[in-house]
């Protein structure tokens, strides 16, 4: 079994489900733990954030995660999830 497969945990949205403030705090507290790096082809790492403010970004600025990710595909970085 991979790393990837050890920490990977699927939630399911559907319209009717409701996520409780239980959840979302636990979701919050394990994404601070888990590092966005951003990389070059040269293994450089651009950039590296908390997985929490990512989601930050994501609901309230979709438009700057949008451009960044463009951009992130146009110059071949690549993304790295660490633990």
């Amino acid at each position: 079994m991979s790393d990837f497969e050890r920490f990977k945990k699927k939630l399911l949205l559907k319209r009717d489900t409701v996520l409780n403030k239980d959840e979302i705090k636990e979701f919050f507290k394990n994404a601070r733990s888990i590092q966005i790096n951003v990389k070059t082809k040269n293994d450089k790492i651009i950039a590296s954030f908390p997985l929490s403010l990512g989601v930050f970004f994501l609901i309230f600025a979709p438009a700057l995660v949008g451009i960044s990710a463009s951009l992130a595909f146009i110059l071949n970085c690549e993304l790295e999830l660490k633990k």
